[in-house]
């Protein structure tokens, strides 16, 4: 007669230690290093990399934008850094670079510069009942080119889709 097979538990066997069941300890250390790692993932707000548009308050000055669309729905850039020379388009140019940025169409060069589209919302033309993108520095109806128009740190621009006034 042949011997019978030894047959072994490959989780009770000492030849396999690492095969045995998590005691508590384990349970709990395995626990601590998976909040740990979740923790560094989950940094605190104040450590997380600052984007130019959200810390140029925080580094020098600012202009605010916001864009209104004219049917409720508007978006706000509070704090975008102001440079020396920075004009309306300058302003709008550096929201297009924002994380949640927008989109821009224009077509012209200079003083001859038209803003045709924000964000997909193209301008409607000329005459009666057309809505098209118009700007405002604090609170003014702008007379020039917003590639021209220059802006002063502090100032807050407002592009709104309407009709002329």
């Amino acid at each position: 007669m042949k011997p019978a097979l030894e047959t072994t538990d490959p989780i009770r066997s000492p030849r396999f230690p690492w095969k045995r069941p998590l005691g508590a300890l384990g349970i709990v250390a395995l626990g601590l290093l998976i909040a740990f790692a979740v923790l560094k993932i989950r940094r605190s707000p104040d450590d997380r990399p600052k984007s130019a548009a959200s810390s140029a308050s925080q580094n020098g000055p600012a202009i605010a934008l916001t864009i209104d669309f004219g049917d409720g729905f508007q978006k706000r850039f509070p704090a975008l850094a102001w440079e020396p020379g920075m004009t309306v388009l300058d302003a709008l140019r550096a929201a297009t670079r924002h994380p949640r940025g927008i989109g821009l169409e224009s077509v012209g060069k200079g003083a001859m510069t038209l803003i045709t589209a924000i964000d997909g919302v193209g301008n409607q033309g000329g005459g009666t009942g057309t809505r098209n993108w118009i700007y405002r520095v604090n609170g003014r109806q702008a007379t020039r080119s917003c590639a021209v128009f220059e802006l002063r740190p502090g100032d807050r621009v407002l592009w709104a889709f309407t009709f002329y006034d």
